[in-house]
């Protein structure tokens, strides 16, 4: 069971203001800097790269569970928390790290709470194989405030 992996009823609003092309090509550094201008937020990039996952990665079956709805909701409090350190000046701002607001992919190698850690065998898709705690690396990715929104 692939559980959430074939579900289609997701509505990624992507506004038509945004050069998605553009967004999709930028590195870490490009990213970042267009969060802290406010030329998008995190919410638009969970929106396009979410989009970008649910039409390219499962045509290519390169996503093996997608966690689109929590990634929407993280990237809503990411937005908050980048929106309160801009009042608090450049420092607050700084202090957030260079991967907060940015969505990314875990490999299905890995464990993350809740998750199957299925290792690319069809076999490994049952409920006891759900992580019971997030690896370290995606304690890291957490706590940096990076957004996990599929897993491949």
């Amino acid at each position: 069971m692939l559980f959430e992996r074939n579900a289609s009823k997701v509505n990624f609003n992507i506004r038509p203001e945004l050069d998605v092309k553009a967004i999709l090509s930028m590195d870490l550094q490009a990213l970042q800097e267009g969060l802290r201008s406010g030329k998008f937020t995190s919410l638009d990039l969970v929106n396009i790269f979410g989009e970008r996952c649910l039409t390219i990665g499962r045509n290519l079956c390169l996503t093996a569970e997608v966690i689109f709805k929590e990634a929407l909701k993280l990237a809503v409090e990411r937005d908050k928390e980048r929106e309160a350190a801009m009042k608090k000046g450049k420092e607050a701002l700084e202090a957030l790290g260079d991967m907060h607001g940015i969505p990314v992919s875990i490999k299905d190698i890995i464990n993350q709470k809740g998750k199957l850690a299925t290792i690319g065998c069809a076999f490994l898709c049952a409920e006891e194989f759900r992580s019971n705690e997030d690896a370290t690396v995606v304690k890291l990715l957490l706590r940096a405030g990076a957004i996990p929104l599929a897993r491949g």
